[in-house]
């Protein structure tokens, strides 16, 4: 139950719901989609306040958009940029901003 390979998802990040059985790479497209958004960006002044963490609360739609975004990384077997799994909703949230932080607003992994 909720395995993909030999891997627990669940078990294996602790915060995700299981999988349907029967989840396999061939019924991955199934399962999942993709979307293009256009996020428009101003240059930061060099003094400007980066802030580290962010505290928020989310939606119902925000909530099943952030929920499918994780799973689909994880299914896709995406990595952050110092190589590690994404294992959370946080992860994902840091992948987005990292694809969007990339000069070519894409991921080459």
């Amino acid at each position: 139950m909720g395995k993909k390979g030999n891997v627990n998802l669940k078990a294996a990040t602790g915060a995700i719901p299981d999988i349907p059985d029967g989840y396999t790479p061939e019924t991955r497209t199934i399962l999942t989609r993709t979307r293009i958004v256009e996020v428009p960006l101003v240059a930061a002044p060099p003094d400007a306040y980066r802030a580290r963490h962010v505290d928020l609360q989310l939606s119902q739609p925000q909530r099943k958009a952030l929920k499918e975004t994780t799973l689909g990384l994880i299914a896709a077997e995406k990595r952050l940029a110092n190589g590690r799994e994404i294992r959370s909703n946080a992860d994902a949230i840091r992948f987005i901003l990292e694809a969007i932080g990339n000069e070519e607003g894409t991921r080459t992994d």
